[in-house]
């Protein structure tokens, strides 16, 4: 070991690692009724509230990934065919020990994907494109193609901010589209299409993580049934 470089040391002491000290990536979601309690939830009339209304709308019910959402522009939404360009990231990249906003023109798999989304978020898209369309004009403000100009930690907060005020548990970003995953092959959807809208390189990618929180959801119930008394 004492002759390779410390970058291979590194990994080799990984792959040496006990199997049972490496953990397993966590993954959640939310129910059904977890979501419409999140959304019920959420209250107020001002600009930004309905925007991180909308940003969760669509991380829930197209999949998206942060860095894609991050990168989404008004010009991604096809009003007409309901669906939604995805060609490009929006990545958070950490230069010279200064983190940089870098736009990169390709997926995570290197293929761009339309993914077809609830003809009721088009028309929320469309209805908060005018507003904001408005509120430039008004405030004579620059305008901003992307849809949710966010930096990453603020996703994560706007998030925690309102799981914390619909008194849920927390979740993680990406366990919404974990959630959108769920919800699909729950209503039927087959594995083809589920892989088309998550961008997966396989149908089986798709088919584990819904077997995954699917087995989670059995251990959960276990649990419950233990404490009937």
């Amino acid at each position: 070991m004492e002759y390779l470089s410390s970058s291979i040391n590194k990994k080799f002491k990984q792959i040496m690692k006990p199997f049972s000290m490496v953990e397993s990536p966590k993954s959640d979601y939310l129910s059904i009724d977890e979501i419409k309690i999140l959304f019920s939830s959420i209250k107020g009339r001002s600009f930004e509230i309905k925007r991180e209304k909308l940003m969760l709308e669509v991380l829930l019910f197209s999949g998206l990934r942060k860095s894609e959402l991050r990168a989404l522009t008004f010009d991604d939404v096809d009003s007409s065919n309901n669906c939604i360009t995805i060609n490009k990231q929006l990545q958070s990249i950490s230069i010279n020990g200064k983190l940089n906003e870098v736009l990169v023109c390709y997926t995570k798999t290197n293929k761009d994907r339309i993914i077809n989304v609830p003809k009721w978020l088009i028309e929320e898209i469309a209805s908060f494109k005018e507003k904001y369309l408005l509120k430039v004009e008004k405030k004579k403000e620059k305008y901003n193609e992307r849809i949710f100009p966010y930096k990453s930690v603020r996703i994560n907060r706007i998030l925690n901010k309102h799981l914390n005020n619909a008194h849920l548990r927390h979740v993680k970003i990406h366990d919404l589209r974990h959630s959108y995953c769920t919800m699909l092959y729950d209503n039927g959807a087959n594995s083809k299409f589920v892989q088309k809208q998550l961008g997966h390189q396989s149908e089986k990618t798709s088919r584990d993580i819904y077997e995954h929180l699917t087995n989670k959801m059995v251990e959960s119930g276990i649990e419950i049934i233990n404490k009937l008394i």
